[in-house]
């Protein structure tokens, strides 16, 4: 490609003969960013140590597990209405509506804290490296 230092991974080999590791992949790149965002925080370092030094992030496992919850929770809730059309049906989904909504609310909320902690790490992170910047110009 006349890029140096590019290689070909595994995943992105598998992705091109498996179509179901493309559905992994996005998890693995945010993941990758998250990692290296928040072990760049906690060590102050800008280099790529985090790659070799970080661990596997349960945050990101959480988070994909949220979504396949909600995207489950939703299908279900869907496909009870649909089906039903009797006064007693509707009354039935309508009765798991508050659950179904929790459900959704708190993969929505899984979400909105992976979101904020790492946008939380990213500011910490910019803050350091503006002051390390400023201190070396001086």
């Amino acid at each position: 490609m006349g890029i140096g230092g590019h290689r070909w991974s595994a995943w992105a080999i598998a992705s091109l003969l498996l179509p179901i590791v493309g559905a992994i992949i996005p998890w693995l790149v945010i993941g990758e960013i998250r990692r290296s965002i928040i072990y760049s925080a906690r060590h102050s370092c800008f280099d790529d140590t985090w790659g070799t030094k970080s661990r596997f992030s349960i945050a990101t496992l959480l988070v994909a597990i949220s979504v396949f919850l909600n995207l489950a929770a939703i299908k279900v809730w869907a496909d009870n209405g649909q089906r039903e059309t009797s006064a007693e049906a509707l009354a039935s989904a309508l009765s798991d509506m508050p659950l179904g909504l929790s459900l959704i609310s708190g993969c929505f909320a899984v979400s909105l804290v992976y979101l904020f902690t790492a946008r939380a790490y990213l500011s910490s992170l910019a803050h350091r490296y503006n002051d390390q910047a400023a201190e070396r110009r001086a």
